[in-house]
């Protein structure tokens, strides 16, 4: 087999040590011919983007592809709910933008949703207290949280 392409989107979260509220995310596609990583700090309890703190093209086709870095400064602000993969994929992308710079603020949002869910489970006390939080959050988001599985989830 010949491999055309192999792709990574890998993100990793962690609090801010002064500020719990503070979460700050990484995000990094790599591949063949990009290395692009960004690290944007968000506000948990107000769920948006409250700085950008490094973004990097580490590896890029063209030397002129980092021109473009300041235009991520567009997500300050942004909140961390229906419309945000649009909002980014419109200000980040295209003629302007670079798409695979979106696609790294698209996995963060995405890791930043994970995030939040994590810290309000790890504050229940029991796990089926855990389970009836998910199933009620995620509940008909994908197959396993239908209402078909009701039942087996808060067992």
């Amino acid at each position: 087999m010949n491999i055309i392409l192999s792709r990574e989107l890998k993100t990793k979260a962690w609090l801010e040590e002064e500020n719990e509220n503070h979460i700050f995310i990484q995000g990094e596609l790599i591949d063949d011919r990009h290395h692009i990583l960004s690290v944007i700090k968000f506000d948990y309890k107000e769920e948006k983007v409250i700085e950008i703190i490094k973004t990097q093209w580490i590896k890029s086709p063209y030397t002129y592809c980092s021109d473009i870095k300041d235009i991520i400064n567009r997500i300050i602000g942004l909140e961390v709910k229906t419309g945000a993969t649009a909002f980014i994929n419109k200000n980040l992308g295209g003629k302007d933008g670079c798409i695979h710079l979106a696609e790294v603020v698209v996995q963060i949002f995405k890791c930043f949703y994970q995030v939040v869910h994590r810290i309000e489970d790890l504050k229940l006390s029991s796990e089926d207290e855990r389970k009836k939080r998910k199933f009620k959050v995620l509940r008909n988001s994908c197959y396993a949280y239908t209402d078909r599985f009701k039942d087996m989830n808060l067992d």
